[in-house]
């Protein structure tokens, strides 16, 4: 059956693909993604050869601030997770920055219900979230073991806290989280289940050594098992190094293990958006920000796909680890980001914004009940991976889930076809503006962002990929009206009121 704006979904993806096809063609790694829909197999149960197990295990591969288009340098995960099971193409993080997607993460709830609202003080970071009810914690109620490695939130520990670096929340059963130098790549010490342990290694590599040595422990038993694993890369990072740009216009690039340094040749391919002359669409606050260096921005673009590379070898070691051990066919894998980021579009170096290269995010699933070898063009959500992992795991939350699951998503496209998802940002450009903006984005591409201010920007992504042009005007945009009264609604979403239409 046809669903609503069918026309206008393959007209956006067909645009979408050859954006992700440009960006491949600036990568200098030989093996391309999979971008045409297939004739996928369902998954039922587990991979072939295995008799899957009532619970899954799950691990939840977790990168930091990773574009779409930059899973071009992860061949390894590409198969191994997207080849074998499903390629989402059009995933979101509703709110773009680290802290907030990452409490959506544990608790399926969008932002302005989970109650992080920025990195940092006054409406974020850490010290605003809580821990009590959390899917580590809906996990252990049926019977699983949990473990975090890597990253957890900014603001974490809290520095008010003089045991706060020894501190381990309830819910983990294994705590190993940088806590001192989290955003040294090569130099950093791990509260290790409540002991300070001083690391010298290539974060990437601590971290896959980690979630190994973990599974290995955790197959000798019976239980379940959950691994949140979380890279830094490609973040931005210590230690400054010597090809690192430098003056005026220097950025800041994430540390590159040595192996992989100089392996990325070019730098930003064309885009229409990283040369936008007429800015008079968007909010003219947006017009104070510097201007940024093309060389640097070119070095950004080589070291962070060059710090990909270990975390697509990271990955790899740990399924090595899980086939190895006779774990593979019982294990639900899941790739994502926290969020992707603008490098160059719109002229910013930054995420935080509604636009596409900033909430946009890679998505991948393999495992028991996902779909094998198939590409999804459904709209989702970093909010709706709990209710997946819960659904998965026949684990109930301890909250209302602002998200759904999506195994049923990975075994028909036709599920979950028309969505209206919320965007909210909060905490900038100053600290007394709780929210930057609110917005919407549609399956079929439409996208509406109402600013504190009171600015509104609308696009037509089948028409204008590049978000150039943000139209206000009703004549030319006649569902903004529409929209502007949904967004009033979804505001103060909780629950099935977050899943309009």
């Amino acid at each position: 059956m046809e669903v609503p704006g069918i026309e206008r979904v393959r007209a956006l993806l067909a645009v979408a693909i050859s954006l992700v096809v440009l960006g491949l063609a600036a990568c200098t790694d030989g093996e391309a993604p999979a971008l045409t829909p297939d004739s996928s197999e369902s998954a039922t149960g587990g991979r072939p050869g295995g008799t899957p197990r009532e619970q899954p295990n799950v691990v939840l591969f977790v990168t930091d601030d990773q574009t779409l288009d930059e899973l071009a340098v992860m061949p390894r995960t590409r198969r191994l997770i997207g080849d074998a099971g499903t390629t989402f193409r059009q995933a979101i993080a509703q709110y773009p920055l680290c802290c907030p997607s990452r409490a959506t993460l544990l608790t399926g709830q969008v932002a302005h219900n989970h109650g992080v609202l920025g990195n940092e003080e006054p409406w974020g970071g850490y010290g605003h979230f809580d821990e009590t009810e959390t899917l580590p914690l809906w996990l252990q109620d049926a019977g699983y073991r949990t473990a975090m490695v890597g990253k957890y939130l900014n603001g974490y520990p809290d520095p008010a806290d003089q045991d706060g670096a020894t501190h381990v929340p309830d819910g983990w059963t294994d705590w190993y989280v940088p806590v001192v130098g989290p955003y040294q790549y090569r130099s950093f010490t791990v509260n290790e289940n409540g002991t300070l342990v001083p690391r010298r290694q290539y974060q990437s590599t601590w971290t896959a050594e980690t979630v190994s040595s973990l599974v290995r422990e955790y197959a000798e038993g019976e239980a379940p098992f959950f691994v949140w694993s979380g890279f830094l890369a490609p973040h931005v990072g210590g230690p400054v190094e010597a090809d690192d740009p430098t003056g005026e216009g220097r950025v800041g690039t994430p540390a590159v293990e040595d192996r992989y340094r100089d392996t990325v040749a070019g730098g930003l391919p064309p885009k229409p958006s990283r040369h936008e002359a007429d800015l008079s669409d968007k909010p003219s606050w947006l017009e104070e920000r510097s201007a940024l260096d093309p060389a640097a921005m070119n070095e950004l673009f080589r070291q962070r796909r060059e710090s990909l590379r270990s975390v697509d070898d990271a990955i790899a070691r740990v399924v090595d680890t899980l086939a190895a051990v006779g774990e593979l066919d019982d294990t639900v894998l899941v790739f994502t980001s926290d969020n992707g980021t603008m490098l160059g579009e719109h002229g910013f170096n930054q995420k935080i914004y509604g636009y596409e290269e900033s909430i946009r995010v890679p998505l991948l699933m393999a495992g028991p009940g996902i779909a094998r070898g198939a590409v999804r063009d459904q709209l989702v959500s970093l909010t709706d991976l709990p209710a997946t992992i819960l659904d998965l795991a026949r684990a109930k939350p301890g909250l209302p889930q602002d998200g759904v699951s999506l195994v049923d998503a990975t075994n028909d496209h036709d599920h979950l076809a028309d969505r209206h998802l919320l965007l909210e940002a909060g905490g900038w450009p100053n600290e007394d503006q709780q929210r930057l903006y609110t917005g919407i984005r549609t399956s079929d591409g439409r996208v509406l962002l109402r600013y504190f201010d009171g600015w509104v920007e609308t696009y037509d992504l089948a028409d204008d990929p590049f978000q150039l042009d943000g139209t206000t005007s009703e004549a030319e945009r006649p569902w903004r009206e529409e929209l502007l009264a949904e967004l009033d609604r979804l505001e103060t979403c909780a629950g099935k009121e977050c899943l309009a239409p």
